[in-house]
């Protein structure tokens, strides 16, 4: 990846976490907060290199990943957050950043279910104004994910959080997906969350 692609993939990242869809994510799940201000922090520091950025093969069934080990944002590709659903999968690894940047001792399955709202949260108004759908044949994630976005939406303005149904519904939605077929193993597991 060339300098100038690497600066472009780095402002991409500023601009989908400093967008107003991010400002209107505000919600916290079994202790783990995430907000549109914190996504804001990782954007700053992507853009200073303090989390890298990398451009690699990614996982089986994984559009994008983050490594708290490395302080890395992976992508498969250098003009990869081009469309709205790759956009969302920017805010998702990117909340998983935010969680290690705050040191958040989370399990790993929260963590991912913060990713998952985060990511469904941001697509809510592309979702309302009829830009983005979520196709019932698509994964079930998505689907619970969804559900549980639309309740941070709806409660954003009255601090009201998810319903507690609808985020093990989401829970138990990646607990069955095969990309994460070691969290059901290991359901005690915390993410490692280090700090930047």
């Amino acid at each position: 990846m060339s300098s100038s692609e690497e600066q472009q993939l780095r402002q991409r990242i500023f601009d989908i976490c400093s967008s107003e869809n991010c400002d209107s994510i505000n919600f916290n799940i079994e202790g783990t907060t995430i907000t549109g201000v914190g996504l804001r922090s990782v954007a700053k520091l992507v853009a200073s290199d303090k989390i890298h950025i990398k451009v690699e093969k990614q996982d089986k069934d994984a559009g994008a990943s983050y490594d708290p080990k490395k302080n890395s944002l992976s992508f498969p590709t250098v003009n990869f957050g081009l469309n709205l659903f790759e956009k969302s999968l920017i805010v998702h690894e990117c909340t998983h950043a935010l969680i290690d940047v705050n040191k958040s001792k989370t399990l790993t399955v929260i963590d991912e279910l913060c990713a998952y709202t985060a990511q469904f949260t941001y697509l809510q108004p592309l979702i309302s104004a009829g830009l983005f759908r979520v196709d019932p044949d698509e994964s079930s994630i998505f689907l619970a994910a969804n559900i549980v976005a639309g309740h941070v939406m709806a409660g954003t303005n009255l601090n009201i959080m998810p319903a507690a149904t609808d985020v093990n519904n989401l829970r138990y939605a990646i607990y069955l997906a095969p990309l994460y077929k070691d969290l059901n193993k290991y359901r005690n597991d915390y993410s490692l969350t280090d700090g930047v």
